[in-house]
């Protein structure tokens, strides 16, 4: 039986941190481990058509897909890969939307857990990784916009019925402790 863990929060909250310490956790209790990223699909059509994977141009090529091809599209576009897959563990990184959050809880074994930081430091955060392009050149003023973007409208709604929620604004000792409580959740119900 494969155990689906779904990741949400806002960007820069840390759910690649999350994901990769999840990972590392279950891998170490002997389990095998996919990470999966809603966002895979807009970033391998950003490079197909050679344009910058900004966080303006993921959100609107979001939004283009879910307007013309309905709200599960990217749902849609993983669930071959998630549901061959051969691991003990699928990490679904970056749960943004209702569609996505239906798609997970359709699945036979999960756990959402809701990263939360603020937005003080998702901004430092954002301009410090430079994950995506211009991102160290980020305005506050930008950061609000994108952070309101409809992408990210339900992020909060959807945390909130999140079965694990992770605090992600004080020491990396701190967030470890709350790592292994999930990997002994999801080792515990696998075994």
């Amino acid at each position: 039986m494969v155990y689906y863990v779904g990741l949400v929060g806002k960007n820069g909250a840390g759910k690649t941190t999350m994901s990769n310490l999840l990972a590392g956790g279950l891998q170490s209790s002997g389990k095998l481990v996919e990470v999966v990223k809603f966002s895979q699909v807009l970033t391998a059509t950003l490079k197909l058509w050679s344009l910058p994977s900004s966080r303006e141009n993921l959100q609107l090529v979001a939004q283009v897909m879910c307007n013309q091809f309905g709200n599960d599209a990217l749902a849609f576009a993983i669930k071959t890969q998630i549901l061959s897959s051969k691991a003990d563990v699928v990490i679904l990184d970056s749960v943004r939307t209702e569609s996505d959050e239906l798609f997970l809880r359709s699945l036979h074994a999960n756990v959402l857990v809701y990263v939360v930081t603020s937005p003080s430091e998702r901004y430092k955060r954002l301009r410090e990784r430079n994950e995506k392009v211009n991102e160290n050149n980020l305005t506050l003023e930008q950061f609000e916009i994108e952070d309101s973007a409809i992408n990210e409208s339900s992020i909060e709604e959807i945390g909130s019925r999140a079965e694990e929620k992770v605090s992600n604004d004080g020491s990396s000792e701190s967030l470890n402790i709350q790592v292994r409580g999930i990997v002994t959740r999801v080792t515990t119900a696998i075994n």
